[in-house]
């Protein structure tokens, strides 16, 4: 069961929300500034890291400013509470079967030459630096996402409303800002699960860890499999 403390309202997530999309496209309009300053040509793919680091950003400021300066929050009412042994494994055994299914779908989808966005070849700064791809979209993508939808989302909705009402919101929350039809109901889906997991073990590890694992599938499929292909 869900036990953590939550000063902030269902009202400050929609708050929150706003200021996230807010942040998308204000940083999205300087990026784009940015690169036709750089006389880069028209089309050009913007660099993949700068992208990913822009909207982690935009996840932790609203957490940061509604939870903490707001709301007087903490880390721990947020969900980063000690997890226990049993549910870190249970996290990463959802990780590993979801990379299993990621691998599995990836196949399928390149056998019909049907790949979905999310495994399109990678911007060529993301190919070029493995290391640094590795540790923004598969350690810290997956905590500031866990963060938003599930330890400041989520933890709103849950302190008006049931459990299957609260997962239903962050889940279909956390498909639609994906911004691609494509994986709206399998990563809703997946946003149910890691709900599930944070409502049963009251801490918001087991989730990063199994989202995190689902995100480093992502990447080796991108940058093995296909930008070194």
């Amino acid at each position: 069961m869900h036990k953590a403390r939550t000063p902030w309202s269902m009202k400050d997530v929609l708050v929150g929300i706003g200021l996230n999309v807010a942040a998308i496209v204000l940083l999205t309009v300087v990026v784009r500034q940015v690169l036709l300053f750089l006389g880069l040509p028209q089309g050009e793919q913007p660099p993949g890291l700068p992208t990913t680091a822009i909207d982690n950003l935009s996840l932790l400021a609203p957490v940061w400013i509604i939870c903490v300066k707001w709301r007087g929050g903490t880390l721990a009412d947020l969900g980063l509470l000690k997890p226990t042994t049993r549910g870190l494994v249970i996290g990463a055994s959802l990780g590993i079967i979801f990379f299993a299914l990621s691998s599995a779908l990836f196949m399928a989808l390149a056998n019909t030459n049907q790949l979905s966005v999310a495994y399109a070849a990678p911007p060529s700064d993301e190919a070029s630096f493995p290391l640094a791809t590795v540790f923004l979209a598969g350690l810290v993508t997956p905590f500031s996402e866990e963060l938003f939808y599930r330890g400041f989302a989520y933890a709103g909705f849950r302190k008006r409303a049931p459990f299957r009402v609260a997962s239903a919101g962050s889940a279909l929350l956390f498909g639609a800002m994906h911004l691609d039809l494509i994986v709206l109901a399998p990563f809703a889906l997946f946003g149910y699960v890691l709900a599930r997991l944070y409502e049963e073990h009251s801490s918001l590890w087991p989730s990063v860890v199994a989202h995190s694992a689902v995100n480093l599938a992502v990447v080796y499929v991108q940058i093995i499999l296909i930008g070194r292909g």
